[in-house]
């Protein structure tokens, strides 16, 4: 085919694509206040867009604090597959709802589970 294929950094080129879209694409940056009213605000990045959150949810999860043009740190994150944590949240999140509505049956029977051995049983 005749295409050459070059090495690069993940994370760099992932803090490149942020800032390529903060800096071009209006309302891409949004601000979370926990008690604000709307909680999200939607904002264009401005003249000072740093430090930012940056979370790659890929094969396992980073949560970056960005600080310039190449400047981040690592400040948490998990090997674990996104993909795992996001089932994980949507679950935990229907748990929560039937727990909210007395459906201790539903409870039950999200709890019950099959061991390696073909035993079900109810934790």
């Amino acid at each position: 085919m005749g295409l050459a294929v070059e090495k690069e950094d993940e994370i760099s080129c992932l803090i490149k694509g942020a800032n390529f879209l903060l800096k071009n694409v209006p309302d891409e940056a949004f601000v979370f206040e926990r008690k604000g009213n709307p909680e999200y605000r939607f904002q264009s990045a401005g003249p000072v867009m740093y430090p930012y959150l940056l979370v790659n949810i890929g094969s396992g999860v980073s949560i970056l604090k960005v600080e310039g043009e190449d400047t981040y740190q690592r400040i948490g994150g998990t090997a674990t597959g996104g993909g795992l944590i996001c089932v994980f949240v949507c679950y935990m999140s229907v748990l929560y709802k039937w727990v909210r509505k007395n459906n201790r049956r539903a409870l039950k029977m999200l709890l019950v589970w099959q061991e390696p051995s073909g035993d079900w049983a109810l934790y």
